[in-house]
Parts: structure tokens; C-alpha cells; sequence
């Protein structure tokens, strides 16, 4: 019976540290090949999306990012200036944002969001990064969700998007302009988890 026990908890516990275990192990071999891992599921380098903290990406990135508080606009009245924290990196391309209002009052001012920009160097393993077409994106992570075009306030873009994990994770490319499909280059991307 002892036997029984332990070996379900031992199945158990390997099962739960086994997804852990992948990242940290993708996380070593990105330092040692001196480059950075985007999961498109999860985050980055082992920062990993409504799990990890800014302590956490410090010790990942290292402590001469540079920390911000920013609050929320926007439509909805209960939320306009909810604060939260931005780590940036700009050197790497890099930028972290931290939870607010009801995802910080549940989880704890965790990571919810990571901004890659055009200097980001940042790589899927299947090399999808900064600079890739639509076709490379497609043809390494199937159709995309969504495929939309923005007239915002400060200009132009098209958004490729896709949708995981019953939409809790959204990794989202972004070109200037409104472009077809034909002409469009990943110029940004967006990380992000909603629960």
C-alpha cells in the first residue's frame, strides 16, 4: 500500500515539475547559446507569463532595467488609473509589465505582459522572431486567430494574433501601415496573459 502511495506522488510531482524542469532546461541552453527563447506560450528565458515576478525577471535579465509606474486609460471608468509596474530593457528590446486592478488584487503584481520591439532578438524555436514574414509565422504556428487592421491615435498597423489555451495566452505581431498579407513583417510583439 506504502508502495502505491508513493509511487502516485511521485508520478504526480514529476508531472508537475516536468513543465518547469523543460523551461529551466530551454532557459540554460538559451544562456549557454547566448540567446533569448520567446515560448509562445508561456514568456521568455524562463519569465514565465502570470507566474513570474520583476525580482524574477531581474535575476533572468539583470538589475539596469529601467522601473516605471504607469496607470490604465481607457473606456471603462473602474479601471482608468489603476496603477502597475514597467521594467524595460532597452538595450535587449525588452519590456515587462506587471499586473493590475483585478488580476493583482488575485494573483500578486505578477508578469502579464511582454513587449518585444525592433531590436529585440528574441527567437521561437522555430526561429520566429522580430523581422519574420507572415508566411515564416504561419508555416511555424499554423493560421493565425485573427489578422486585423487598427487606425489608432498615434498611426496605422496590422495586428497577426493568436490565441491559446482557451484564450488565456495571446501572442500577438505587429507591422506598421496597414499591410496585406504579402507585405507583412513582425516589427513588435506582444506576449500576453488575461487569468
Amino acid at each position: 500500500m506504502n508502495t502505491h502511495i508513493f509511487l502516485v506522488l511521485s508520478v504526480f510531482l514529476f508531472s508537475c515539475s516536468k513543465q518547469h524542469s523543460i523551461n529551466h532546461l530551454l532557459y540554460e541552453k538559451s544562456k549557454l547559446d547566448n540567446q533569448c527563447y520567446i515560448d509562445s506560450y508561456k514568456g521568455i528565458n524562463g519569465i514565465e507569463l502570470g507566474l513570474s515576478n520583476l525580482e524574477d525577471v531581474k535575476k533572468v535579465f539583470g538589475e539596469d532595467g529601467i522601473e516605471s509606474t504607469s496607470k490604465l486609460k481607457g473606456s471603462f471608468p473602474y479601471m482608468r488609473g489603476v496603477k502597475f509596474k514597467i521594467l524595460t530593457y532597452e538595450d535587449l528590446g525588452l519590456i515587462f509589465s506587471t499586473s493590475a486592478g483585478f488580476l493583482k488584487r488575485h494573483h500578486g503584481e505578477k508578469v502579464w505582459k511582454i513587449y518585444l520591439n525592433e531590436t529585440c532578438e528574441c527567437k521561437t524555436k522555430e526561429g520566429i522572431g522580430i523581422g519574420s514574414s507572415f508566411e515564416q509565422i504561419k508555416n511555424a504556428l499554423g493560421s493565425p486567430t485573427g489578422y486585423f487592421r487598427w487606425n489608432l491615435v498615434n498611426g496605422k498597423s496590422t495586428n497577426m494574433s493568436y490565441l491559446y489555451n482557451s484564450d488565456d495566452y495571446k501572442l500577438e505581431f505587429y507591422s506598421s501601415e496597414w499591410r496585406d498579407s504579402s507585405e507583412f513583417i513582425a516589427e513588435r510583439i506582444n506576449l500576453i496573459r488575461f487569468y
